[in-house]
């Protein structure tokens, strides 16, 4: 059960760093309704533009694993899943220090000046650079094969797909607070109708996929009466899915939204909309589908 222990601890691994990332995004949607925005610099809001794309990339890379554990590997453990993980956090570390310097860049030259925005912003970029490095230098060289499988007993199995909605579930309501407060604020009363409700269908998505990613735990209480049963997988399993696939275009949405006022560019918006979707669901659902089919055709001579 070695594969299943570890696998569990990647899950939990990558549930530690979502939080954190999801709360930076919701700061990102918050920002063009705080009261200073307007003493924000163009090349500013350029900037915080691209940490929002940088984000992203941090939250594509880390609900991925629990996307390929679900689609690829049918909820068993396997080397190649804890493979997956451990790329995807080592890919995400550094993508998520650049954006969170240039976040405390922007930040502390409006605190305490430029000068200590600038050391801030290098102290940073020295942990991005760090974060990028270390893994590799510490990594361990003992080759493992990637094929090994061990398929869980159906408590294990259970929980894996809980620990996947609990990986998601804090920043989507994290998401989803931070737009219900965009609502109430004095610049969203002064916004183009059209623009109001984008703004709305992004918070309708976010919340069906909140919604989804709390029902397994309620229908395992509440139908399951926390028992066993192989059906509860199958069903959690599936509204996992549409909830990623929810929370994928309403992250979309809220892009296009975001992106038109930091950026003043509807195209722009537009633009960075579709490549979000693009990435999330590609990510999350795609390449992890296109594996499984690649898998399931076989060899052919």
């Amino acid at each position: 059960m070695k594969l299943s222990k570890d696998v569990k601890l990647a899950l939990d691994d990558v549930r530690a760093l979502m939080l954190g990332s999801q709360i930076l995004l919701g700061f990102q949607f918050q920002l063009p309704f705080q009261t200073a925005f307007s003493q924000v610099s163009i090349p500013e809001r350029h900037l915080e533009f691209i940490v929002l794309l940088l984000l992203l990339v941090t939250i594509a890379l880390l609900i991925a694993p629990g996307s390929f554990h679900r689609i690829v590997e049918h909820g068993n453990a396997s080397a190649r899943i804890l493979k997956i993980a451990n790329l995807c956090s080592t890919l995400m570390l550094p993508v998520f220090c650049i954006a969170l310097a240039a976040d405390l860049f922007v930040a502390f030259k409006y605190a305490i000046g430029p000068r200590s925005a600038a050391g801030m912003f290098a102290f940073t970029a020295l942990l991005a650079v760090a974060a990028a490095i270390t893994p590799w230098l510490r990594r361990n060289a003992k080759v493992t094969d990637m094929h090994q499988v061990e398929v869980p007993p159906l408590p294990k199995r259970i929980e894996f797909v809980l620990t996947e909605a609990r990986v998601i579930l804090p920043g989507a309501q994290a998401l989803l607070g931070f737009q219900l407060v965009i609502i109430f604020s004095n610049s969203f009363t002064e916004l183009l109708a059209s623009e109001k409700i984008i703004h709305g269908v992004a918070l309708g998505l976010i919340t069906g996929a909140t919604l989804l990613l709390m029902a397994p735990a309620a229908i395992h209480r509440i139908a399951y009466d926390s028992q066993e049963n192989p059906r509860f997988v199958v069903y959690a399993g599936a509204l996992l899915s549409a909830a990623t696939l929810l929370l994928a275009i309403g992250i979309a949405v809220e892009v296009r939204f975001i992106g038109n006022l930091l950026m003043d560019s509807t195209a722009s918006a537009l633009l960075a909309s579709l490549v979000s979707a693009s990435l999330l669901i590609g990510v999350w659902h795609v390449w992890p589908m296109m594996l499984r089919l690649g898998e399931t055709a076989g060899p052919t001579d």
